[in-house]
């Protein structure tokens, strides 16, 4: 059994229907892993039109719905969450098309768009809650495992598949997702929830919002274990287990929100050493805890937005703490009925602290970074609403590689009330994570020696030029489907380049330094189709399928070692996705997933 989970939405409400109503909840949420139905709209009931109108920001940083939005967008909404049954953000997001989710272990994931997994490449995506970003600098990823959101209280997740640094900024290279929860206002009430299995073996959430002295608020706790995961030797030791706790505040134009967490994560190393016997497996348990706390004053034409963020890493390899600060300023001024210019400024300052061990170390243990930037967007509307326009570009300065710009062109044309194409062509760079421009990294072979990997600190922000082209069509009332094809043309990739490696004795043992580099440049081309089918007002079918093809190459001068060829074949050509979504009588829900995906070339 994968886990079962029981739900008790707003209990007050239910003690009115009697103690009968809770032990059917109950017995229903145990054996049949539905969850009861929330006040709240039924995909199934909406319109085709209206879910193709279901407003977005993330595309231009103001409400916009998705058939005015040109760039390949994907909206999971909380119907979508609700009926998943996924406990995890990395779960709910293998319902969107060109994204890989590859769960390596039992607390960790690699997750990619169009491309680029594996642990180390999983790098181009940025992803937001909130509009708080929880891309980590050290190595340019995602620490999935601590982004433990409560599932009931999003809004709507928001994924652009392509480029998005224009609005967003470096790293937003192959797509951005961005987590929305809900007003306070929208969670009133008192919420429990609690279920277990044999993989996932506990889960607990329990919220409360109020309203005093015009605040809306909720308060939240939560907590999560996790058993080991699956292995052929049945020696894993990667169980985990994480409580969290925060709150969010409304009034009128002002948001305050915030969280902390504590986890523990069992971890199974190689670390090194210098001296005999040079190498050793150790099982301990990572430590990790952190807070944040965000403002967010909203007006009718611009808000402000700062948080600060605290991370604190205690692993066998390397212990971090991470203070992350940052404002944003954004305006949008509208200067005709088909004109308007969305412009914004953008504070970013990151304080490290590492300390090192023999396996892991980082050339500057501490260090202060510092982004500054503006972004300016003009999106245009000719007068019969026919085509929509959209020109601008981000420009930011870092400490790594100095001066980046970003710009994107776009632009949308209305065939007709339910035909659409749009196109864009865009440039994103991703700068150099910690790990790669000042990393030390040394592990044992036995029989072979050491091996480092260095980081270089030469090193150029990896750069790519983008192209576009998508398709929205609504067949009938009831069908509507979305296309979009892309071709992403990558250059100054940054990899381990073992043909530059050099060889030296430590100890009397080989050494092996293998440097990082911007030695690969390639291409990558593919299409995502979705579609949805309202067969009738109780049935509903969601379908995708994928395509990708990446083409990565080493530079002239380069040795060709494998790793592009590795990375080529790491990403899945082809993958689909069905779900079918029932509505019973009496309130009962039933949903089946089918997902496929290719096996991996390597």
């Amino acid at each position: 059994m994968q886990g079962f989970f029981i739900c008790m939405p707003n209990l007050p409400k239910m003690r009115k229907n009697g103690m009968s109503r809770v032990l059917w909840l109950l017995w229903f949420g145990l054996f049949l892993c539905s969850r009861p139905a929330f006040a709240q709209s039924d995909l199934t009931q909406m319109s085709m039109e209206q879910l193709m109108n279901i407003q977005v920001t993330s595309a231009a940083k103001k409400p916009e719905p998705i058939w005015d939005t040109a760039a390949a967008i994907t909206v999971i909404t909380q119907e979508d969450i609700r009926r998943s049954g996924a406990t995890n953000i990395p779960d709910l997001l293998r319902m969107v098309p060109g994204i890989r989710v590859q769960q390596t272990t039992a607390n960790s994931w690699d997750i990619s768009i169009r491309g680029f997994n594996g642990s180390i490449y999983a790098n181009k995506l940025l992803v937001l809650i909130d509009g708080r970003s929880v891309y980590a600098p050290l190595h340019g990823g995602v620490f999935w495992t601590i982004q433990d959101v409560v599932l009931e209280d999003i809004e709507r997740i928001e994924i652009i598949r392509g480029p998005g640094g224009t609005l967003w900024g470096a790293n937003a290279v192959n797509g951005v997702i961005n987590i929305i929860t809900k007003k306070a206002k929208d969670t009133q009430g008192t919420l429990v929830t609690a279920g277990g299995g044999s993989d996932e073996r506990g889960f607990s959430t329990v919220r409360y919002g109020g309203h005093t002295h015009d605040w809306d608020y909720r308060i939240y706790s939560k907590y999560d274990t996790y058993g080991k995961g699956f292995s052929t030797t049945g020696s894993n030791t990667d169980n985990w287990d994480i409580a969290q706790a925060g709150f969010r505040a409304d009034k009128d134009k002002l948001t305050l929100q915030g969280d902390y967490f504590n986890g523990d994560v069992d971890t199974t190393s190689t670390m090194t050493s210098l001296t005999a016997p040079f190498s050793q497996t150790v099982n301990d348990t990572d430590k990790t805890q952190g807070w944040n706390l965000l403002g967010n004053y909203t007006d009718d034409d611009w808000y402000f937005k700062t948080y600060w963020d605290v991370t604190q890493l205690d692993l066998n390899i390397l212990n971090e703490t991470r203070n992350q600060i940052d404002m944003e300023y954004n305006r949008l001024v509208t200067l005709s009925a088909q004109q308007n210019i969305n412009w914004g400024l953008t504070y970013h300052l990151n304080l490290e602290r590492e300390s090192n061990t023999e396996t892991l170390a980082i050339e500057k243990p501490s260090q202060t970074d510092q982004l500054f930037s503006t972004y300016l967007q003009d999106e245009y509307t000719t007068l019969d609403e026919k085509w929509k326009f959209t020109l601008g570009s981000k420009f930011e300065h870092n400490i790594y590689t100095g001066f980046e710009f970003q710009p994107n062109v776009r632009a949308l044309y209305h065939i007709n009330d339910t035909n659409e194409v749009w196109a864009a062509a865009s440039r994103a760079v991703r700068t150099p994570s910690r790990l790669e421009s000042s990393g030390v990294i040394t592990a044992y072979v036995n029989g072979l020696g050491f091996v480092k990997l260095l980081g270089n600190d030469d090193l150029e922000s990896e750069k790519l030029r983008a192209l576009e082209l998508g398709y929205r069509n609504q067949l009938t009332e009831k069908i509507t489907s979305d296309l979009a094809l892309f071709s992403d043309y990558y250059d100054d990739l940054s990899i381990i380049n073992y043909g530059a490696a050099t060889f030296t004795t430590l100890d009397g043992q080989l050494l092996e330094t293998i440097p990082y580099s911007n030695a690969a440049h390639g291409e990558v081309h593919g299409a995502e189709i979705s579609t949805d089918v309202k067969i009738n007002d109780w049935w509903k079918l969601t379908a995708y399928y994928s395509f990708i093809k990446m083409d990565l190459k080493m530079n002239s001068g380069f040795t060709d070692d494998g790793v592009t060829t590795a990375l080529n074949e790491a990403t899945p050509m082809n993958s689909s996705y069905l779900r079918s979504s029932f509505n019973l009588p009496h309130g009962v829900e039933f949903d089946a997933t089918f997902r496929y995906t290719d096996r991996l070339r390597r």
